[in-house]
């Protein structure tokens, strides 16, 4: 759910993939610098594949990624899509498939099961399709019948038409391959060391609690803010780092209530070095989501030793994080009570290592490549 800001190296026009090196198309993401769980998870992961001799590139959407380059060694193809919440995923794969068609990597890796709509489309033209199913995005509160049912249509082609299927999670590996009569490789998000970088634009000199993520409606952000302002909290803010997409009545009712409390803030998207920063000076963090898939943002919030409290979904659960640390879904007086009971005096920090030893980037790299089956 973090932006992110690095500098560009831009193309005069990129050369065909090395004839000896495997050569893999990502597609399925805004941009590499835009905030969001698939966003991250490809960057890192596009990053460590150039660092093992593999041709990256990366297909991102018109306007997130405005022009061609190049970051760490991959390759950024940024191609046309639809400027609606609705239709830019499917039809910028769509636009990345015919791409593919004329480029022939060896593997086309696609992401979300929105994307994944285009699985038929990459298979009939004889690519290697990959799809990595980051969470049931139909059961996401923002999204009508219809979209609903496109992306269960789009989850029945990766099971049943991708060659490879890979989930985030071990709880959604498990269910997804009893669901699909199949195998699919439970391969987790993963989680880098966390480097605080300078101060947060503008400097919070007062202690906080931090959330992480999107405005929209599964976030339940609204939730948080009732719950903290439901009890006083001395000097103690509520922090609250990410932006809406498209603007929508969930994100202007967020900014309604939000201004409603002077110690409610909400800081919109920011550079991933400072949303690191932010996690390691916070009092908490606080996820109260009705769906993820295996949320980064949680995974960097322990790396920074910031302590936590989530809601309890099973993408939580599975992090197995001691019993305090969870609350029911939608409890907000218990989710009151927790924050109070949780927010750590400032600069006491919490070790979580033991707990994110499965997430290490590269070796969830190292087990894509398997997957691929290119080397």
């Amino acid at each position: 759910m973090t932006a992110h800001t690095d500098e560009r190296v831009v193309l005069q026009g990129a050369s065909p993939a090395g004839a000896n090196r495997p050569y893999v198309m990502i597609a399925g993401l805004r941009s590499m610098e835009a905030q969001g769980g698939i966003e991250t998870h490809v960057r890192e992961l596009a990053l460590r594949l150039a660092r093992r001799d593999v041709d990256v590139e990366v297909v991102e959407r018109l306007p997130y990624a405005p022009e061609p380059g190049i970051l760490g060694g991959v390759r950024r193809s940024p191609l046309w899509s639809l400027r609606s919440s609705r239709l830019e995923a499917m039809s910028n794969t769509f636009a990345a498939v015919l791409w593919a068609i004329r480029r022939r990597p060896d593997v086309l890796h696609i992401h979300g099961i929105g994307p994944a709509l285009m699985t038929p489309l990459a298979k009939l033209a004889g690519l290697r399709v990959v799809v990595t199913h980051h969470g049931r995005d139909y059961e996401r509160e923002k999204w009508g019948t219809f979209a609903k049912l496109a992306l269960r249509l789009g989850e029945w082609f990766a099971l049943r038409v991708a060659h490879e299927v890979i989930a985030v999670s071990t709880s959604l590996s498990g269910e997804l391959s009893r669901a699909g009569g199949r195998v699919v490789h439970g391969i987790p998000n993963g989680v880098k060391p966390s480097v605080p970088v300078g101060e947060p634009q503008p400097p919070l000199d007062f202690p906080y609690v931090l959330a992480v993520g999107r405005q929209v409606p599964e976030k339940r952000h609204l939730d948080l803010i009732r719950a903290f302002a439901a009890k006083d909290r001395g000097g103690l803010h509520l922090v609250i780092a990410g932006g809406a997409d498209h603007q929508s009545a969930y994100s202007e009712e967020l900014a309604r209530v939000a201004a409603e409390h002077g110690n409610i803030h909400l800081l919109g998207p920011r550079p991933w070095d400072e949303i690191q920063t932010l996690y390691a000076s916070a009092s908490l963090f606080v996820l109260p989501s009705s769906h993820e898939g295996l949320p980064i943002v949680l995974l960097e919030a322990m790396s920074a030793g910031c302590p936590v409290l989530v809601s309890d979904i099973a993408p939580h659960l599975e992090v197995d994080l001691p019993d305090e640390c969870y609350f029911p879904l939608g409890d907000l007086p218990a989710l009151s009570d927790r924050i109070g009971a949780l927010a750590a005096p400032e600069g006491q920090r919490v070790d979580w290592t033991q707990k994110l030893t499965r997430y290490d980037w590269d070796v969830i790299v190292e087990h894509t490549l398997s997957v691929y089956d290119v080397r």
